[in-house]
């Protein structure tokens, strides 16, 4: 049979993102002002009862992923230390996306299997969509995604720094000319950028 995640849909508003290439995104931190979850602030509605975004203490850092109408939504790099509300629910999804990303920073995962629905402007939506495309283990630049795009490397930047579903969309793999990093909006920055992906086997960087 095949691995686990070997294809995938990313349904996106009311498109669907086919991607049959194993992907992994980079998370565009919201956290210039690290948040510390609570059930009142981050905290979502399903009837009567409350989804929390569910808080990982990895290698990579301490990470947030949130639920929206049944997908995921967003990804997030907190302070460490960042606690769990006791009362927390969690839906089987979140439980999900929770599972993948553990397999992924143990080295046992390439791509995951989820709904994904990332909110951005039309023209941010088309990176996004291109960047899912970049198999694990490999890179682009910033410059050859503007080339397919018609647009201008630093346009492709901005909307990869935009982007809300770090690690699930794999900003981490695009890269800057001959060999330099480029940004990270997401934990540590550029630092977070070099491990994610040396965890995919680029020991260069």
């Amino acid at each position: 049979g095949k691995a686990a995640g070997d294809r995938s849909s990313i349904e996106c508003a009311e498109r669907k993102w086919k991607v049959e290439k194993p992907r992994f995104m980079c998370v565009a931190s919201r956290a210039a002002r690290p948040r510390v979850p609570t059930p009142e602030t981050e905290n979502l509605s399903r009837g009567n009862t409350v989804i929390n975004p569910i808080v990982l203490e990895l290698p990579l850092g301490t990470l947030a992923i949130e639920e929206q109408d049944g997908f995921i939504a967003a990804v997030t790099w907190y302070s460490r230390g960042a606690k769990q509300p006791t009362d927390a629910f969690f839906s089987p999804l979140l439980k999900s996306a929770a599972r993948q990303i553990e397999e992924y920073s143990q080295g046992r995962r390439r791509m995951f299997d989820l709904p994904l629905k990332p909110r951005g402007t039309e023209f941010q939506e088309s990176v996004w969509r291109v960047i899912t495309k970049i198999p694990f283990g490999k890179t682009r630049s910033y410059g050859s995604l503007a080339q397919e795009l018609g647009t201008a490397a630093r346009a492709v930047g901005a909307a990869a720094g935009k982007n809300p579903l770090p690690i699930f969309i794999p900003c981490h793999r695009v890269v800057g000319k001959q060999g330099a990093l480029g940004g990270f909006s997401g934990g540590d920055g550029v630092a977070t950028k070099r491990q994610l992906l040396r965890l995919e086997g680029h020991a260069a960087f």
